[in-house]
Order: C-alpha cells, then sequence, then structure tokens
C-alpha cells in the first residue's frame, strides 16, 4: 500500500510538470516497433495499434500481464489530464496512468509531454515513462478509452538504467 502511495506522490509530481506543457497531437521520434531517433533504442510495441486489452486498465510489462482490479481503480479529471490509478486484484503491482484531458479520439500523444505511466510492482519498485505514447479512442463526456505503450526506467528500486518496456498498454474508464 506504501508504494502505491508513493507512486501516486510521483505521478502527481509528473502531472504537475506536464501540466504546463500544450497538449498537441504529436509524432514521436521512436514509433512503435522502430528505433527512436537520439539514443537508438526500441520503443517496445508492435507497427501498428491492432491490440486489444481488458478495462479497466491492461499492460504487459516486459512480456508479464498486468490486469487492473475494477474495484480500486480510481479515476480524476483536472484541466489538463485524466489520472488513473489502478491496482491489480492482489495488490501486489499498480500503474498510475495519466492521459490529456483534452485529447481528441484517434490521435496520438507523446509520453511524457502529454501524461505519464508509472509502474510498480516487487520486481520494479518505481518504473516512470521515459518514451512512449498514448492514442486515445474514446473521450466523451462519461468515457475515456485508449492505447498506451512506454519505456520506462526504474526511478525508486535501486536507479537502474536498464529500459523495461511496457506494451499492450489498454484503458477504458468512467470519468466521474
Amino acid at each position: 500500500m506504501n508504494k502505491f502511495i508513493l507512486s501516486t506522490f510521483l505521478a502527481a509530481i509528473v502531472a504537475m510538470v506536464s501540466s504546463c506543457t500544450k497538449q498537441s497531437n504529436v509524432d514521436v521520434v521512436g514509433q512503435p516497433g522502430s528505433t527512436s531517433g537520439g539514443g537508438g533504442t526500441t520503443v517496445g510495441s508492435p507497427t501498428n495499434w491492432n491490440w486489444t486489452g481488458t478495462a479497466p486498465v491492461s499492460l504487459m510489462c516486459n512480456g508479464v500481464a498486468f490486469q487492473g482490479d475494477a474495484g480500486s481503480t480510481q479515476v480524476a479529471v483536472t484541466q489538463y489530464v485524466v489520472d488513473i490509478q489502478s491496482q491489480s486484484a492482489d495488490h501486489l503491482s499498480s500503474v498510475v496512468l495519466m492521459v490529456p484531458a483534452a485529447g481528441l479520439a484517434g490521435h496520438e500523444y507523446a509520453i511524457p509531454a502529454n501524461g505519464s505511466i508509472v509502474f510498480q510492482n516487487l520486481t520494479y519498485l518505481g518504473l516512470t515513462s521515459t518514451t512512449g505514447k498514448v492514442k486515445i479512442i474514446t473521450n466523451n463526456s462519461t468515457t475515456i478509452e485508449g492505447y498506451f505503450f512506454a519505456s520506462m526506467i526504474d526511478q525508486l528500486g535501486g536507479g537502474s538504467s536498464t529500459p523495461v518496456d511496457i506494451t499492450q498498454g489498454y484503458f477504458k474508464v468512467t470519468k466521474p
């Protein structure tokens, strides 16, 4: 539980920083499945957005499945972001996903410029997104749905610089 609170605090800091950034439909260096420009690292995701997922939040972390528990998922909406916090049913893993509140259906947005991901479990104590994308499928007054992927670095679990891939990310939640 303390890890979840810590990740929420870390995500709030990221949200404050990213809320100062104007949201835009961005083409990111490092498209899914390609090699990024500067560092030459592969952004671990298929070449298209055709994967499926399970609500409220699902993803693969270095090939290991995560499924958010509907009963523990919390959603908050601010002027700039939709903050989605979800734990696994066993409460051993959690994810905090922040996506653009004004994100348009069909548009892709850069992570971390227009959102962020924090993931933790017993192996990774504080993964934060360094590069990635989120694609909005639906965003209306009651529901937000989309896909995401990111390359992550462990910021709390010893500060390892080895990237961890979040792939096949999916979310569909009801707004409060």
